[in-house]
């Protein structure tokens, strides 16, 4: 998971709430905390997703296997 503004990995990230509400808490664009106050937040600035904007790829929906169902063995005869 990087920031679409500036790929930092550093935690923690926000999101900005159209881009949460489209593609849920997993898929959505992420902002680090420097960007989203130094320039994404600003009284008069643009508040539309910048990773939407630029059309950047969403996180993979991601499949999860109940840990039971992890494990199979199978048998040839």
């Amino acid at each position: 998971m990087k920031c679409v503004m500036c790929n930092t990995t550093d935690r923690p990230f926000l999101t900005p709430l159209k881009c949460l509400t489209t593609w849920g808490p997993d898929r959505s664009h992420k902002i680090c905390q420097t960007c989203w106050f130094r320039d994404f937040a600003k009284e008069l600035g643009n508040h539309e997703c910048p990773g939407c904007t630029n059309n950047i790829p969403v996180e993979p929906k991601m499949r999860y296997i109940p840990e039971e169902k992890k494990e199979c063995i199978v048998i040839n005869e």
